[in-house]
């Protein structure tokens, strides 16, 4: 089936993003069709532009990663039209690639071959971003436009969806009809399957899903314990083993992508190089998702989402975004699950019984997977990403973040590096009154104290999160009182005022501090910003809806706490290598399909052994 096109157009989808400059450029007499799938030339004249984030055409990814020898834009549509195909990044006095007048015939696909051989990718100015925009005097229709090659696939990936699923079922079945009215026009729909992997074990019982999704024959829903994502994408995981598919994709419940992502995903799997090569989607709120939340991160002491914060409606930051990811990524290069395709074959370990937080890291940083990042492969969430910090949420990230550099030795760290994690996470709650979670940090080193074992039995998280519901009473949203709105434009203090707080850790060394400090009230976007908070003592998080929470220096808590992960943190240092051996002996024991299979209560598989791990073993 190498006839499916490498990319096709994504039209704009108002139920997952309004706003279609993400995908394509009107101007003049033009407008989407009354579905949304086609474009509608008036008689007064207009142009579509293509060079977005969801349609431009990232030539130099392409030939980073595939055997690409010939490239062809192939149109469907009616009418006479000019097409101008160029290369985005060039200024205005450079000539486009191709341009002539093209007339459209309903039913009959119009192809037009791109000279390759005139791209010099090496060329000073060359950006490798592909882009065309077609222009109108007359009415005159488009319905389709997908980038081709007569290349054949190196491989035909047959690829299990799986979907994790935790009392979401709105959001669920929102995904799994998508899917379902996706399957009956896609080309590719036969090499495609979907698990939904039921956490809650209450899908079928409480009939949140309608009959025609439960009993469609690509649709399934399996029941599992609730352990997680970890616990659900390694059933998942071992699920696409025994259908003996060549790839699986890893998604959430509540991440929604356009289903063109699917076929961008299938066709770069198929045409990639390398065997090991993984997808990696990205990620933006479903309030802004112009604005790039992330485009896979690394992991490098903390995660460092990379690209966050790009306005994927600027044709500048757009160029820098596709210029950056068709470069090979280095090593500790990871892609969250929201939304993360990879070869079955390349799979040395099932995933780590971490509940949340860290499973999908340190499942990238294990594999020698080759992750890259496609354009229009992103997934939109509905939650603010400001609210999901939390005590617990501190606790979890801590303590993988500690589990990765014990347990992989290709992460590992000497001693005074390992202690700058604990230093950040300390000053991080420390220095503005996050005393619930500066308490998480110490239980989260006292738990990575007690090694993996401890990780495995408590693969559920039961007790630690009954813990931290009984513990969190300040930092949790509450309704903001009438007249409570955050600064809109928050300043720092004064340097004399950094320096002096700084120097006292923002009164901690300071008598009565807690009596004469400044009152701030910040949107909670900033919770992380330090500059902020010096000189304060008494702070309030307000988010975008209304909800916050009060803070308030207590020098005697603060310094409790502060002992209390010194101690913790002595002893990892003091007992640094006899962690790391236990701590990798204990990754190896509780990622393999016979710890998982036990865990789940499911069936032993005498086919379930795995090679040992390539060169990023652990």
């Amino acid at each position: 089936m190498h006839d499916a096109p490498l990319q096709s157009l994504i039209w704009p989808d108002p139920t997952l993003c309004p706003d279609p400059d993400l995908w394509l450029r009107l101007h003049g007499d033009v407008a989407l069709d009354a579905d949304g799938r086609g474009l509608q030339f008036g008689a007064a004249g207009g142009w579509a532009g293509f060079d977005t984030y969801g349609n431009l055409f990232n030539l130099a990814r392409w030939r980073e990663h595939c055997d690409l020898t010939a490239l062809q834009l192939r149109l469907q549509g009616s009418g006479q039209l000019t097409l101008e195909i160029f290369e985005m990044g060039h200024p205005p006095e450079v000539p486009p690639i191709l341009e002539r007048q093209i007339t459209l015939e309903p039913g009959q696909p119009l192809t037009l071959d791109l000279p390759l051989d005139q791209l010099d990718p090496d060329a000073e100015e060359a950006s490798g971003l592909l882009a065309f925009v077609l222009r109108a005097t007359a009415p005159a229709q488009l319905t389709a436009a997908d980038w081709i090659s007569p290349d054949a696939t190196q491989r035909q990936p047959d690829m299990l969806l799986v979907i994790t699923s935790f009392r979401r079922p709105e959001a669920l079945q929102a995904s799994l009809s998508r899917f379902a009215t996706y399957l009956q026009g896609s080309q590719i729909g036969g090499h495609l399957q979907l698990a939904v992997i039921d956490n809650d074990q209450s899908l079928r019982a409480s009939g949140a899903l309608p009959p025609d999704l439960l009993q469609h024959p690509q649709i399934s829903v399996i029941e599992n314990e609730n352990l997680g994502g970890a616990g659900g994408f390694a059933r998942g995981a071992m699920e696409a083993q025994a259908r003996g598919v060549s790839h699986c994709l890893f998604m959430d419940d509540d991440a929604a992508i356009p289903m063109a992502a699917l076929d961008r995903t299938w066709s770069f799997l198929a045409h990639a190089r390398d065997p090991a090569t993984a997808v990696a989607g990205a990620l933006a709120e479903s309030k802004r998702p112009w604005c790039l939340w992330e485009n896979g991160a690394l992991f490098d002491r903390i995660c460092r989402p990379q690209q966050g914060g790009i306005d994927l409606r600027d044709p500048g930051e757009l160029t820098m975004l596709e210029q950056i990811s068709a470069q090979p990524r280095p090593d500790n290069f990871y892609g969250g699950w929201w939304y993360f395709a990879f070869p079955i074959a390349e799979m040395r370990h099932l995933p780590f019984p971490f509940f949340v937080r860290g499973d999908d890291v340190s499942f990238s940083l294990v594999h020698d997977f080759n992750i890259v990042t496609l354009n229009g492969v992103m997934a939109h969430q509905d939650e603010d990403f400001t609210r999901k910090e939390s005590p617990l949420t501190v606790y979890l990230d801590l303590r993988s973040h500690l589990a990765h550099h014990l347990a992989l030795p290709n992460m590992r760290l000497p001693a005074w590096k390992l202690g700058q994690i604990m230093l950040r996470f300390h000053l991080r709650s420390f220095l503005n009154f996050h005393y619930e979670s500066l308490e998480a940090i110490a239980i989260a080193l006292e738990d990575v104290l007690r090694g993996p074992e401890f990780f495995a039995a408590e693969a559920d998280l039961r007790h630690r999160r009954a813990d931290f519901a009984r513990l969190t009473e300040v930092e949790r949203w509450q309704p903001a009182a009438p007249g409570v709105t955050a600064e809109e434009a928050p300043k720092p203090p004064p340097r004399w005022m950094v320096l002096a707080m700084k120097l006292t850790l923002n009164g901690y060394f300071l008598p009565g501090f807690d009596r004469f400090g400044a009152t701030r009230v910040l949107p909670a976007r900033l919770r992380g910003n330090r500059r902020l908070v010096w000189g304060s003592a008494h702070l309030t998080y307000v988010t975008q809806d209304g909800q916050c929470y009060h803070l308030h220096h207590d020098k005697r808590r603060g310094f409790a706490l502060t002992r209390r992960i010194a101690a913790a943190t002595w002893q990892l240092l003091r007992h640094k290598a006899r962690h790391e051996a236990e701590w990798q002996s204990g990754y190896k024991k509780f990622t393999t399909g016979e710890f998982w299979r036990a865990r789940l209560g499911l069936a032993p598989d005498a086919q379930s052994e795995q090679p040992e791990p390539a060169s990023k073993s652990a």
